[in-house]
């Protein structure tokens, strides 16, 4: 019933901080993080500490850093992880990423139906903005991604429960190494548009019913392409890209 403790270093806490915050999009492309001694006030640590942790985060193809005038430490674009994402690595990750996806599954519908009846005016006028955008002919891979990161979150915050919207920001964070990897293509996008929109019209509709039914197909239906991609129902490990014929 207990499990070997472990310490988690300071600049581990401070790179999953900043992790999260570029993975959900709270930090946009390009955005100049702090100075050393600027993060090392925020976070209450050493310079040392914050320097490591900005080198990790770099090694993570989450942000660059530039050197003389104009320079600092930038967010990269969420997408240009997947430029660089090997599916072999999914190998060790895999059953808890299944779990993740089903974990999802109950969850997000769930969060659709409570928030039906919590949400606000202001908050449907912004997810409305959200699905519009997104439907733009000239939305790119980075921003569709944005705006999909947006949609969900904020549903869980409409809600009004920190626990459940906690638990989606976690999957969601959790879930993006598989999203580098799935496919972006016309198909794609405009079948999530209409998931999306769909839901969307049931929480106008303030249809608790329909709104957990919607976002239930829009979820598992990214649960099963994840399956189809990398795996298959009931699996428990990914194909490797051997396996696969080099998918």
């Amino acid at each position: 019933m207990f499990q070997a403790a472990q310490t988690q270093r300071a600049a581990d806490l401070i790179v999953d901080q900043i992790r999260e915050a570029i993975l959900l999009c709270d930090l946009a492309p390009g955005y100049r993080l702090e100075s050393e001694r600027e993060l090392a006030v925020t976070f209450d640590a050493s310079r040392a500490t914050v320097r490591d942790a900005l080198a990790t985060l770099e090694e993570l193809n989450l942000v660059e850093r530039k050197v003389g005038n104009g320079g600092g430490t930038f967010v990269l674009p969420i997408t240009s992880q997947a430029k660089v994402r090997d599916p072999n690595d999914l190998v060790e990750k895999w059953p808890a990423l299944v779990e993740t996806l089903e974990f999802r599954d109950w969850l997000e519908p769930l969060a659709a139906e409570v928030a039906c009846q919590r949400i606000s005016d202001e908050k449907l006028a912004e997810l409305t903005r959200i699905v519009d955008f997104s439907r733009r002919p000239n939305c790119t891979h980075e921003e569709f991604r944005t705006a999909d990161i947006h949609f969900h979150l904020m549903i869980a915050e409409a809600a009004q429960n920190s626990f459940l919207s906690r638990s989606i920001r976690q999957i969601r964070v959790s879930m993006n190494s598989l999203l580098d990897l799935m496919q972006f293509s016309a198909s794609v996008t405009q079948q999530t548009i209409a998931e999306h929109s769909e839901v969307l019209s049931a929480l106008h509709a303030h249809d608790g019913d329909t709104a957990r039914s919607a976002m239930f197909a829009h979820v598992h239906h990214t649960h099963c392409a994840v399956m189809a991609r990398f795996g298959k129902p009931g699996a428990r490990r990914p194909a490797t890209v051997d396996e696969s014929g080099g998918r």
